[in-house]
């Protein structure tokens, strides 16, 4: 498995996340997949360009919604690019396309995924995580994500401030959680959780939390349901 949990900064903020999957995929065409984002599809696609052009893949492929996945297999791409958004909206179009499954068989086949803010936050084990900043728009009651960070929930554009609030979501869940800035993410190969980027990465479990240096790797103490 390998897979990128990006904390949802800028082009500078995530530039090393961005050249790992850059070297992960190439060569071959890259699924980039905008649809929880606002902004117009041409606009997200010429932002995606802007990054990854000179990182040199230039062969990309641009889903506007998952009604495109119909007859379509993932294998042939050698990455899926899942960008931010509204993070109830990108899970319950997930489930509608029946894509979760899709996903995992993909990354257990050898694809790549990188998840950017709520793309991180749906590869993690319960989107929950995103409630203080997303609306809940298509009233989705079981948050529960594809669970492919050993356990963990992502939380997002992390700041100092929130760990109360983190530390409370824990408690009330029962998950531990990955705490990211923008400046930072995690990258998955194989079994294994490693701090990409500039900033420390903070495991929460209810009260008790533990920071993680860029290049540490971070353990897992709580079981995944991923298979």
């Amino acid at each position: 498995m390998r897979l990128i949990f990006a904390g949802g900064g800028g082009a500078s903020d995530s530039a090393p996340l961005d050249e790992l999957f850059a070297r992960w995929v190439d060569p071959g065409t890259v699924l980039y997949w905008p649809f929880a984002s606002d902004s117009p599809p041409e606009d997200s696609l010429q932002w995606f360009t802007s990054i990854y052009g000179p990182l040199g893949i230039r062969d990309i492929e641009m889903w506007r919604s998952l009604d495109e996945m119909a007859g379509v297999a993932l294998g042939s791409y050698p990455g899926v690019y899942i960008g931010g958004g509204n993070t109830f909206s990108l899970l319950a179009s997930v489930r509608r396309a029946g894509a979760g499954v899709a996903l995992m068989d993909f990354v257990r086949d050898g694809g790549v995924i990188y998840g950017g803010s709520a793309g991180a936050i749906l590869l993690g084990r319960d989107i929950g995580t995103a409630d203080h900043a997303d609306p809940n728009d298509v009233g989705l009651r079981d948050t529960t994500g594809l669970d492919m960070a050993r356990g963990h929930a992502i939380w997002c554009h992390y700041q100092p401030a929130e760990l109360p609030l983190i530390r409370a979501w824990s408690r009330a869940t029962h998950h531990p959680v990955l705490a990211m800035s923008e400046r930072t993410g995690i990258a998955r190969e194989a079994d294994d959780l490693r701090v990409v980027g500039f900033d420390p990465v903070f495991r929460v479990d209810g009260d008790e939390s533990e920071e993680f240096q860029v290049g540490e790797l971070v353990p897992q103490t709580h079981p995944s349901v991923e298979a």
